[in-house]
């Protein structure tokens, strides 16, 4: 945790909280590698291989719940005042309530792991020829070399129509000549665009005044709009793909 005092001293045992002067340390019930974290103002969200995702309370150290759901490894954690995403290696995007720490609602497009998502406050985004309505927008980058933009859903959304808008969904991204108007229907209504023109997979997002800015292993960066979900500029030159997964915008 990045400028504070208090660290999580991740490990395999079920020992309570340990405390000391200006430090709080514990081991989490983890019996396999974590493959990312997140903290928020009440809890530390550890992700795993597996697919599990361990919520541990912000002060005592102990763990309130075992998210499952994901059938492969948990590559990217992110979190909004009242939910926690994830993106898997299973190609998928969950939203867990932060209050119920139940399964909101399950993202289904990306064709490949979801290795990067970014969550941008909630801002005027026009869907196709409607009008402009103000929505909390997630974006996600993914090996199969997309970016995806999103509503985030409301808590009552119902789980299960993701479900069955799967196969739905990815007939229709692998057909000739789609476009995101045709994806963005009632099979799959929470995606806003799908952004196309990168060759190789995401390896890192950043979105913000209307623009997203895409690394990828092409060795190139993309300007995007996603209003429209169209390639306003490339930026190439570098000599080798990224092997860093950080970058910073802003517009």
């Amino acid at each position: 945790m990045t400028g504070s005092h208090e660290e999580a001293s991740i490990g395999n045992t079920n020992n309570l909280a340990e405390w000391t002067s200006g430090h709080r340390s514990f081991f989490a019930q983890e019996t396999i590698s974590a493959s990312c974290m997140r903290v928020n103002d009440t809890h530390i969200f550890v992700a795993n291989v597996d697919g599990t995702i361990g919520v541990y309370d912000h002060q005592t150290g102990q763990q309130r719940e075992r998210l499952k759901g994901h059938t492969s490894g948990v590559c990217n954690l992110q979190c909004t005042h009242d939910a926690l995403l994830s993106g898997s290696s299973d190609c998928t995007v969950r939203i867990w309530d932060l209050t119920t720490m139940k399964l909101r609602y399950i993202l289904r497009g990306h064709q490949a792991t979801v290795r990067t998502m970014h969550v941008l406050d909630p801002a005027l985004v026009r869907i196709g020829s409607e009008s402009e309505a103000q929505y909390q927008i997630i974006a996600t980058g993914s090996r199969d070399s997309t970016i995806r933009i999103w509503r985030l859903p409301e808590k009552d959304a119902n789980p299960q129509a993701s479900t069955n808008a799967s196969l739905a969904v990815r007939a229709l991204d692998d057909s000739p000549g789609h476009d995101s108007s045709t994806i963005n229907s009632s099979r799959n209504q929470f995606l806003l665009q799908t952004c196309r023109g990168h060759k190789a997979a995401i390896t890192v997002i950043e979105v913000d005044g209307g623009k997203c800015v895409s690394g990828s292993e092409d060795k190139t960066v993309r300007v995007w709009n996603i209003n429209n979900g169209e390639c306003e500029q490339t930026f190439e030159g570098h000599t080798d793909r990224s092997k860093r997964s950080w970058m910073r915008f802003t517009y």
